[in-house]
């Protein structure tokens, strides 16, 4: 397993993300199976996206983000 931190130089959507959820922490993890997750953490949880591809596995996160942010509120 490689892990690595997402920078706003390869998502510029990182940076509106982290002002609006307050995330700390961003990452990518490719695992063995080709398989790539993206985490974006803040105090409330983890919030996860897994695809084959890291764009697709960021869309799936911050959808996810989003969504629970929406029906929390």
């Amino acid at each position: 397993m490689e892990t690595k931190i997402l920078t706003s130089k390869q998502f510029p959507e990182i940076e509106k993300l982290k002002k609006r959820f307050k995330i700390y922490r961003a990452t990518d993890t490719k695992g063995r199976k080709k398989l790539e997750v993206v985490e974006l953490v803040n105090k409330d949880r983890v919030f996860r996206g897994c695809a084959k591809s890291t764009k697709k596995a960021f869309k799936l996160a911050s959808k996810e983000i989003k969504t629970h942010y929406k029906l929390s509120a």
